[in-house]
């Protein structure tokens, strides 16, 4: 999808968000392929490979545990933990579908996203039962 927009990632410099990380499993995919990739969730879902990765996801923590859903979530729950203009490309994976309130949630991805960064995200088909 980036490169149908013309628009390419430097691994040695590109700072990568998934925005809802769950485990963390795409945060370490992007690591792995030498990318600065770093995860914003609400729950205290990711699985951490070293305990020095904890500065790589940005929680804003509700105190439930990941297995209990959540039907109010506060605004700050969607404040993401790091600087202005930070990030080259945003994503999510079946994420926003959660969310309750869009225009919030995006406008902290539209701070955190450098001018001329790239967000995407994706929802599951509709007709998936979830």
């Amino acid at each position: 999808m980036l490169a149908d927009r013309n628009y390419y990632l430097e691994r040695d410099s590109s700072k990568v968000l998934d925005f809802g990380c769950g485990d963390g499993r795409h945060v370490y995919e992007y690591r792995d392929r030498g990318f600065d990739a770093y995860g914003f969730e609400i729950r205290p879902a990711p699985v951490l490979r070293h305990g020095e990765d904890e500065k790589r996801f940005g929680l804003a923590l509700t105190g439930k545990p990941a297995d209990v859903p959540e039907f109010e979530v506060s605004a700050s729950a969607y404040r993401i933990p790091f600087a202005d203009n930070f990030f080259d490309f945003i994503f999510s994976t079946s994420t926003l579908e959660h969310v309750q309130d869009h225009g919030l949630a995006f406008a902290e991805a539209a701070r955190v996203l450098k001018p001329g960064g790239v967000a995407i995200h994706t929802f599951p088909a509709r007709y998936r039962l979830i």
